[in-house]
């Protein structure tokens, strides 16, 4: 199986660099859910989106990669990132009685329950600007943690210091990040470490013409079973994100998304970064990914793994842009 992948990766990298394949420049409208690795069925009536929400990087092989890249290649020796940046950078850290912020919702409340279990972290308030999504968030965290409904384009952060700063995929919908950062670190302790990971690809998700190409190089040399997302349809090309459609949908997505870097730089002190690709993988998984989770369909997982390796050459060589970062980050002075 790994030579016969090893000539599919091949056929469709040469097809790539030749411009054999054709550059799909259409928008659809089911392509700006899709872009930015969204939900499989999000629009199946009836049917809640976070009933069939499944991301590129949900896939076990990504996950895996991903946090080996997030524990300094020792994710044997840590819990999760966040205890690998705390012990890493967070050398003048205080052994208990901290405080901890976290920049909106998304996926972080399992890294909630690691914090306070750890015993060292004694306060957790958490800030989103929805307060729908804040309220069911805070139905399954633990009762001490502080949810708090507020803008972060201008409110004020609830009071610190705080010794830890977490981002978890919510920072590319922050249209004034200057000002955000400014009042972050201002509530930061001269100890805090500030650990992101988040989007930080071209504004509004509007891929690179290589991206296009390329996903749409691989799609139809995937088996037909693992291009057919929950409503049945076969994925066969990538589809350019509708801008206005994105927009009418979710006006915040991504607004200053390939900004996000540079004002971390220059209001923090980057301490460690690293490129988590997605150029590739994101379009490519993108409303199938679910047909990868099955660590038991050998000919998915070996996919999926091939995928990752060649995502990951073509964007160590330059040949693709890294999408998706993971920062760590102290505060200056």
């Amino acid at each position: 199986m790994r030579d016969s992948l090893k000539k599919t990766v091949s056929h469709a990298l040469h097809a790539f660099f030749q411009g054999a394949v054709k550059h799909v420049v259409k928008p659809a409208a089911k392509e700006v859910e899709y872009a930015f690795g969204a939900s499989d069925g999000a629009e199946l009536p009836g049917e809640s989106a976070e009933e069939y929400a499944v991301y590129w990087h949900n896939i076990p092989a990504v996950k895996r990669r991903h946090e080996s890249l997030m524990c300094g290649g020792e994710p044997q020796r840590y819990n999760n990132f966040v205890e690998y940046a705390m012990e890493r950078w967070g050398g003048k850290l205080p052994k208990k009685g901290m405080s901890a912020l976290v920049l909106g919702c998304n996926d972080s409340s399992p890294l909630l329950h690691y914090l306070l279990l750890s015993g060292k972290v004694d306060r957790i308030v958490v800030v989103d600007g929805d307060r729908e999504v804040l309220n069911e968030y805070a139905a399954h965290v633990p009762k001490t943690v502080e949810c708090k409904c507020l803008d972060l384009n201008g409110e004020e952060l609830p009071q610190g210091p705080y010794h830890l700063v977490l981002a978890y995929e919510t920072l590319h919908r922050v249209a004034e990040l200057e000002s955000l950062f400014d009042r972050v670190a201002r509530e930061m302790d001269f100890s805090a470490v500030f650990v992101m990971r988040d989007y930080t690809g071209p504004n509004r998700l509007q891929m690179e013409p290589e991206q296009i190409r390329l996903a749409s190089a691989f799609l139809p040399l995937l088996p037909e079973r693992l291009r057919t997302d929950v409503t049945g349809a076969v994925r066969e090309e990538q589809l350019a994100p509708d801008l206005g459609k994105l927009m009418n949908i979710a006006p915040d997505l991504a607004v200053r998304s390939e900004d996000l870097l540079g004002v971390i730089k220059a209001k923090l002190k980057i301490v460690e970064s690293m490129q988590l690709g997605g150029a590739l993988l994101a379009p490519l998984f993108s409303g199938i990914a679910r047909n990868f989770l099955d660590e038991n369909d050998a000919e998915a997982t070996a996919i999926a793994d091939a995928m990752i390796e060649t995502e990951a050459a073509l964007t160590g060589s330059g040949m693709l842009p890294n999408n998706f970062s993971y920062v760590i980050a102290r505060k200056q002075g």
